[in-house]
């Protein structure tokens, strides 16, 4: 449904020179017609102020050639109930369009009013409803024809009926407000006694809940898991459940469960690589000797990379200890061309049937294979 405001405007008449400027006021009122659709327009010309004449001519809803840019006019005007006496007619002159609707006039003096306050009052449907600003009218008085166009104050309570709300849509369909006669004033409802009414719409639940015409167009928060590769995430509103989760998997780069050394955090959870338990490296590249089993380390956006291999244990860059282990990870056991027994004595080291190198030897060991080297 369209937002509609209650109109209603008075609209001064233009006089016969040396005449009170202004003595008439035309004051007009639409309602929705519920029943054929539509508007149902009230219009009341009374006067205000001293005059001495006649009303010939009631032109209003006029679109004429010197009418303001804005006005607008009624399209298809019918009669509603009897037309004011002594007018004996509606017309419309350009076949239902947007143009002049007037009272026709009579022969003889017109309408000859009584004094201040009075009135004629009449009422016409039409399929259109005029802009709150946009109604003006022109009129020929008496003998003397003027064609001033006049936009007036608004009024309310014109038509004795009920009056919609300025919000109409959502959950303020068919809110009333209500019109303070004494001054004329329309007063808007309290929105806030309306059944799921939001100034600003927060809410996600299939409704229009601040009445703007659009439903649930309000800023979704973000998604829980919203950081690392799926930083940005924000819920899925659902009318039926409310605020969801989203799709994390869409993210590039998003893993269900970590696994992944990028310098990211692909399962956002907020933990980047080895930080992360989920992720278990990978065996390193060196397969052989004390070295078989070690794990990769992960090195950020540069991968997974071998370990420091003095971290670890038994690990000797020049094997020279007899242990039956291959010490500097080159596939080969007690590969050093000599071993010594407790006396020092060289022996070939097969070290399965030799005895361990004393400790203050084996300090000395790394210089001894220097020497031989040289």
């Amino acid at each position: 449904m369209s937002k509609l405001s209650p109109v209603l405007f008075a609209i001064g008449l233009a006089l016969p020179s040396g005449a009170f400027a202004h003595p008439f006021e035309l004051y007009w009122w639409a309602e929705p017609n519920a029943s054929i659709g539509g508007f149902d327009y009230s219009f009341r010309l009374e006067q205000i102020d001293a005059f001495e004449g006649h009303v010939n001519w009631v032109v209003f809803a006029d679109t004429g050639s010197t009418a303001p840019l804005n006005a607008e006019g009624l399209q298809f005007p019918t009669m509603v109930g009897p037309v004011p006496a002594p007018f004996p007619q509606l017309q419309d002159s350009s076949g239902g369009h947007n143009g002049a609707t007037f009272l026709a006039p009579v022969s003889g003096v017109g309408w000859q009013p009584g004094g201040i306050g009075d009135f004629i009052f009449w009422e016409v449907h039409a399929n259109n409803l005029i802009g709150d600003e946009n109604l003006y009218w022109s009129n020929l008085v008496g003998d003397s024809p003027t064609a001033n166009f006049e936009l007036g104050i608004k009024l309310c309570g014109l038509g004795g009926g009920g009056s919609i709300s300025l919000l109409q849509d959502g959950v303020c369909n068919g809110a009333q407000a209500f019109c303070d006669e004494a001054t004329g004033v329309i007063i808007e409802p309290d929105y806030t006694l309306i059944d799921g009414y939001e100034e600003i719409e927060v809410s996600c639940d299939g409704l229009d809940n601040d009445c703007d015409g659009e439903v649930d167009e309000l800023q979704a928060p973000p998604g829980d898991d919203a950081v690392g590769v799926c930083e940005g995430a924000v819920k899925v509103c659902d009318p039926d459940f409310g605020w969801l989760e989203p799709e994390y998997t869409g993210f590039a780069f998003q893993e269900i469960v970590e696994y992944s050394c990028d310098g990211l955090d692909n399962d956002c959870d907020g933990l980047t690589d080895e930080e992360d338990p989920d992720v278990e490296p990978p065996i390193a590249g060196i397969l052989v000797g004390v070295c078989q089993g070690a794990a990769s380390v992960c090195n950020g956006s540069q991968g997974w990379e071998d370990p420091d291999l003095f971290s670890i244990e038994g690990f000797e860059q020049e094997e020279f200890l007899c242990d039956g282990l291959d010490n500097d990870c080159d596939g080969e056991v007690d590969e050093y061309p000599a071993c010594f027994d407790s006396m020092g004595t060289t022996v070939n080291c097969a070290c399965s049937n030799a005895t361990p190198m004393p400790l203050w030897l084996a300090a000395f060991m790394p210089l001894l294979v220097i020497r031989r080297r040289r």
